[in-house]
């Protein structure tokens, strides 16, 4: 082409034209358009509705302009003035090349590109940790990914408004260990800020809470209590969280069990369990897993002691010294108490268990008759008692 337009300028010449002197004044050669002062930049960041504009230069003349972004081609309408008008909005974000085409009459074609990023969506957040309204606990490993087709210009964490140390970044995806420990239980929020590449701010704020400490169980109930009848095995339940699960056991075999972390009031049937120790257990739960036991080491006594007078019998006379001798016994001991020996209405002596006998001396008392008796009290300080009748004529004469 570019030959045969250049003989056609020789003849031109040879014609004497006055149009073309000498072929050499025409700027026949193989250059291609030039394509200048481009208005958008490498790697612009383009948002909303825009002007392309370009300058095109050609010495044969212009055959065609056009012009591309993102897949669509745009028409140029004039090739003196090029301008552009496009709605990126109407294009998908991400990076893109804008592509400008000039070729002129003799088939010689120049291509000027530039890369560029359509931004028109916000920053994109996700990947996030903790999720809404999460729990917490321990080292917690907070992470957001975060993403903007501009690219990112910084991101920065925030607990409760205050900033944290600078998150690890690997890609889009920001990462930050915590240790929640070091804060009190209860509601926080967790704020990812980002800064995009044409320094647009959005933040990102997601709530959670923070559940390190067991459940607090307050029992009154002293170690080693004696139980009798129906007893309530009440104690307070708290925790910062409320969910979860209360159950109470008494050698381990479940008692009771609710799903809340309210107050613990149980009646206990001790007659339905032999005399005896126990253990009562209480484990509170909350929906964390976080737990918290108590234990209380009980007796269950129902049963007064039991008693009998081994010897003297019924009806006996003494004018001599004789020993008064008894049986005592119950399932749960009688603890630091002591028996008492009565003579009539005198507590004449005491004994300590297993001791069970001591030795009366009727010349120490009036002539007549008595009631010996003996008290025994067991260790929860139920009181049992025997007694018998028998006759002092120790002494010379009556008092």
């Amino acid at each position: 082409m570019f030959d045969a337009v250049k003989a056609f300028a020789m003849t031109l010449n040879g014609a004497d034209s006055e149009l073309l002197k000498d072929p050499d004044d025409l700027p026949l050669n193989d250059e291609a358009p030039i394509i200048t002062n481009i208005s958008v930049e490498s790697d612009a960041v383009l948002t909303g509705s825009m002007d392309v504009l370009f300058d095109v230069a050609d010495a044969y003349g212009l055959a065609d302009v056009s012009l591309s972004l993102a897949g669509t081609s745009y028409a140029v309408a004039d090739w003196g003035n090029p301008r552009v008008t496009i709605d990126t909005t109407q294009l998908s974000d991400g990076p893109h090349s804008l592509v400008i085409n000039a070729e002129n009459i003799v088939g010689e074609i120049t291509t000027a590109t530039r890369p560029v990023v359509i931004a028109n969506d916000g920053i994109y957040f996700s990947n996030l940790s903790p999720s809404d309204n999460g729990v917490v606990a321990g080292i917690h490993q907070f992470r957001a990914t975060v993403s903007h087709a501009s690219g990112m210009n910084g991101v920065a964490f925030f607990i409760n408004n205050s900033l944290q140390i600078p998150p690890t970044q690997s890609g889009d995806t920001y990462v930050l260990n915590l240790d929640t420990t070091w804060w009190p239980d209860g509601a926080r929020t967790f704020k990812v800020r980002a800064t995009n590449g044409i320094g647009t701010i959005q933040e990102k704020v997601i709530p959670f809470v923070v559940n390190n400490e067991s459940p607090l169980i307050e029992w009154a109930l002293e170690e080693g209590s004696y139980l009798e009848n129906t007893f309530v095995v009440s104690a307070a339940i708290s925790d910062s969280n409320n969910n979860g699960s209360v159950s109470l056991y008494i050698d381990d075999n479940l008692l009771t069990s609710y799903h809340d972390l309210s107050d613990l009031a149980y009646p206990l049937n001790t007659k339905n369990h032999s005399d005896g120790p126990y253990r009562l257990k209480i484990i509170a739960e909350d929906e964390d897993g976080n737990q918290s036991t108590e234990t209380r080491n009980v007796i269950i006594d129902n049963t007064p002691p039991v008693v009998w007078i081994n010897s003297p019998r019924n009806g006996d006379e003494f004018d001599y010294d004789f020993t008064f001798s008894f049986y005592a016994s119950d399932a749960n001991g009688f603890g630091d108490n002591s028996h008492e020996i009565y003579v009539g209405e005198l507590l004449y002596s005491t004994t300590k268990p297993p001791n069970s006998s001591c030795v009366i001396n009727p010349h120490n008392l009036c002539n007549g008759y008595y009631d010996l008796k003996v008290v025994v009290t067991d260790a929860s300080g139920k009181k049992s008692e025997a007694s018998i009748n028998v006759k002092f004529s120790a002494r010379s004469a009556d008092c």
